[in-house]
């Protein structure tokens, strides 16, 4: 259960930067007292591969998908310039009210499951939009925003 509380901060966000870099991550209570979980930004990024490779291996074993992963894989194939591959824009963790440009690990063939040369990491709205479609689908709809809309 995650406790509310006030920090010098203000009532903290998961993301929250502090002006040393380090960022919040929850509030846990030990012996009545509420205290806060901060980690340094590389940190912040191991975790979040952590618990992306924990979710997925959860995926796996509840859809019967073939699983061979592990964190140093996935640090492997993190893009380096930080950019979701398909849109370009800047990998981002975020919470429930920020997700677009959180990364997010996408296997490439739903069926060969999560093993090393199928997966890779897109951010949310990237792989929102390829799971929703296929590509023939997905290229229709990009031929039609083309040739029927104007970016302003």
């Amino acid at each position: 259960m995650r406790t509310k509380g006030i920090s010098k901060y203000g009532p903290l966000k998961q993301g929250t930067v502090r002006e040393d870099g380090c960022i919040f991550v929850y509030y846990y209570t030990s012996k009545g007292r509420l205290y806060e979980r901060w980690m340094t930004a590389s940190d912040h990024h191991d975790w979040k591969v952590t618990k992306s490779l924990a979710a997925a291996k959860d995926r796996a074993k509840t859809r019967s998908l073939p699983f061979d992963l592990d964190a140093e894989y996935l640090h492997s194939i993190f893009p380096k310039d930080n950019l979701c591959p398909a849109l370009r824009t800047p990998l981002e963790w975020g919470d429930d009210s920020g997700r677009d440009n959180s990364p997010s690990l996408d296997r490439i063939t739903h069926s060969n499951g999560y093993v090393r040369g199928n997966v890779r990491w897109l951010s949310q709205l990237a792989n929102q939009i390829k799971t929703n479609a296929t590509t023939a689908e997905i290229c229709a709809v990009a031929d039609f925003l083309r040739k029927s809309t104007t970016d302003d």
